[in-house]
């Protein structure tokens, strides 16, 4: 039982956990993306977006998309914390990278558009923004009072 408890730490704090990602990012999705009901703190931020950062994504073949859109996210929430505007910009680059893997991908797209509107680039931002509404489904689409929000924004 000794041994187990060891070889178990030894592969956590080896960071091994993160690169014993499934070929389908959902199976591993709940263990290395921890999934957060409401927002994370600071420490939960960094561990997790610490974490994802390690995958190696060679080894993902179904769903990468969600995984760069899971990163994304994250680093985001990290952003919100450390007002680190390099995370801001991994964030935003996860993103169109998610975007590459599936170009209908709405919360992909959404986000890219969300954090160049941050970032204040605003040719990128209507440029996902644009995307955004040819590609994703009226049904399935944010508000659009939420895309003239981010419109607007751009705007000023």
């Amino acid at each position: 039982m000794k041994q187990t408890l060891l070889l178990f730490l030894l592969f956590v704090s080896t960071g091994s956990f993160a690169q014993a990602v499934h070929r389908n990012y959902l199976k591993s999705r709940d263990e290395l993306y921890n999934p957060a009901c409401g927002w994370r703190d600071s420490l939960t931020a960094a561990e997790v977006t610490a974490s994802m950062r390690k995958v190696d994504t060679s080894r993902i073949r179904r769903n990468i998309d969600l995984y760069y859109t899971d990163l994304a996210m994250v680093e985001y929430q990290l952003y919100a914390h450390t007002m680190d505007t390099a995370i801001l910009r991994s964030a935003a680059n996860h993103s169109v990278i998610a975007v590459r893997h599936n170009p209908k991908s709405g919360s992909g797209l959404w986000s890219a558009a969300s954090n160049f509107q941050r970032l204040g680039e605003c040719d990128r931002t209507n440029y996902y923004l644009d995307l955004y509404e040819q590609r994703v489904k009226e049904k399935y689409r944010i508000s659009r009072e939420q895309i003239a929000i981010l419109r607007a924004k751009c705007a000023q």
